[in-house]
């Protein structure tokens, strides 16, 4: 008979656990306070980037600058414009919007981000210059280099020089194709 108690009890939805009842005041998140849902304060660009990165290694850009969009229409944080920067210039390259990506990283840009930031991003210029224009990669690298130096990101450092031997070959500009060799052999 005690189990037949347990069930009714357990079935009707005013019943709380007893550990639920307890009078100590709840922890409270920051957007409690505010009286706003903490739900809408957390952003998903995180979770939409991660979304763009793996359309991309699919090979669906569109699925992936979908996602990138999101992404900026909620804004991102500092800490995730390098990956959302790197997202947007590789999805534009695959869909032919290269000015699309350089309008972006040239309004962040202009923001004036982080060392590691900046050399993201430019990196991400010097990408989405790649389709376009091998002659203002070959102007810009040692800018990118520099600030990838500055920030110690050998990934971007590495990418700059690959773009720019690159746009060397397909300039015909041996001595500039040379100059990248050398720095990568350093």
């Amino acid at each position: 008979m005690s189990s037949g108690k347990r069930r009714a009890r357990v079935s009707e939805p005013h019943v709380r656990p007893r550990a639920a009842t307890s009078t100590a005041p709840k922890a409270r998140r920051p957007a409690d306070r505010v009286g706003q849902d903490a739900t809408r304060q957390l952003s998903t660009a995180p979770v939409h980037l991660r979304a763009a990165e793996q359309a991309l290694a699919a090979g669906e850009p569109e699925k992936a600058r979908a996602s990138v969009d999101r992404a900026i229409a909620e804004g991102v944080r500092e800490a995730d414009i390098p990956r959302l920067a790197l997202a947007l210039a590789e999805t534009n390259r695959y869909l032919g919007r290269h000015k699309d990506s350089l309008d972006w990283i040239d309004r962040r840009l202009a923001q004036a981000p982080s060392p590691k930031t900046r050399a993201v991003l430019l990196r991400a210029r010097i990408t989405s210059l790649r389709g376009i224009d091998t002659q203002a990669i070959l102007n810009q690298a040692d800018e990118a280099l520099a600030a990838a130096q500055a920030a110690h990101d050998m990934e971007s450092y590495a990418a700059v020089l690959m773009a720019g031997s690159f746009a060397g070959y397909r300039k015909g500009d041996a001595p500039a194709a040379q100059k990248f060799a050398r720095l990568a052999a350093q």
